[in-house]
């Protein structure tokens, strides 16, 4: 940035500027990601957003503390290099090998259609969305050509020595880099016999894991117009103390935006009093 004639201090700032907001974007978005996987998988914590963020931050804290060390360079050298390529490859086959041939390829282009559409014309049929292009792709060549990287991967990293630069890694290092290949693995048989154990809590059988609800991506209607249409806690009171049939949904959605009739009562005299109005619930219909 010193050879730079024109103000060189300015494009100085702005290239570690640069650095700076790339790095912080990414831990907002890696942070946010895990954040979200915590929420989900307990919503107790959906209300405690800053907990949550301040403990995922640290332990991520924790974790690179070692790569700010005299040998960090050669720790992020091993994390570089074994820490997402051989899992990353694993869990795209197992995916695919899920979703094509366990699950089906011709459900998933239902699920797929019931949420783009059919396809529309010739074109849409090969190359769209839910088309033969794709089918094809993920049937057929992804898993040869993935399973043909992951053979040359395993070749390759059992065949060249783990260096940096002109040092060469110990051979501890070695077990260290395939550890941290297989760690995003383990996720998958934690998950099965966390479903296991939840299966038998709820005295259902296990064969029930490898099956699909056919109504698993069905919303009825009811419950679609409760997810959407606000109703105060005057509405539910009202419902739960009448016996009479549920009304219909343009009825209901109707009710709940219904403004409360106000009863003017009846005097001997022909002047208005304010005294004699009194509010009255509205009725149910």
């Amino acid at each position: 940035m010193n050879q730079i004639a024109w103000v060189p201090w300015l494009w100085a700032f702005l290239f570690f500027a640069m650095l700076f907001l790339l790095g912080i974007s990414s831990q907002f978005g890696l942070a946010e990601v895990l954040c979200t996987c915590i929420y989900d998988t307990f919503p107790s914590t959906k209300n405690r957003h800053l907990s949550v963020a301040s403990c995922v931050c640290f332990v991520l804290f924790l974790g690179g503390v070692v790569m700010t060390t005299k040998a960090g360079i050669f720790y992020f050298s091993i994390f570089n290099d074994y820490c997402a390529s051989f899992a990353l490859l694993i869990l795209i086959i197992l995916e695919l090998i899920l979703v094509c041939y366990i699950y089906g390829i011709r459900n998933y282009i239902k699920d797929l259609r019931s949420m783009f559409g059919p396809p529309k014309n010739i074109f849409g049929k090969i190359f769209g969305k839910t088309g033969w292009y794709f089918i094809i792709v993920w049937c057929a060549v992804a898993p040869i050509c993935i399973s043909v990287l992951i053979v040359h991967m395993v070749i390759d990293q059992l065949k060249v020595e783990l260096k940096y630069g002109s040092y060469q890694f110990p051979d501890w290092s070695m077990y260290l880099a395939w550890f941290l290949s297989v760690v995003p693995l383990f996720a998958i048989p934690i998950a099965l016999f966390a479903n296991v154990i939840h299966f038998r809590a709820i005295k259902k059988p296990l064969k029930d894991l490898a099956c699909v609800r056919e109504d698993w991506g069905e919303i009825t209607a009811n419950e679609s117009k409760s997810s959407i249409s606000p109703a105060s806690d005057n509405d539910v009171e009202l419902e739960k103390s009448h016996a009479s049939p549920p009304p219909s949904s343009t009825t209901a959605s109707s009710n709940l935006y219904k403004i409360r009739p106000i009863e003017i009562s009846s005097t001997t005299s022909d002047a208005w009093n304010p005294s004699t109005v009194t509010a009255r619930p509205g009725k149910s219909h």
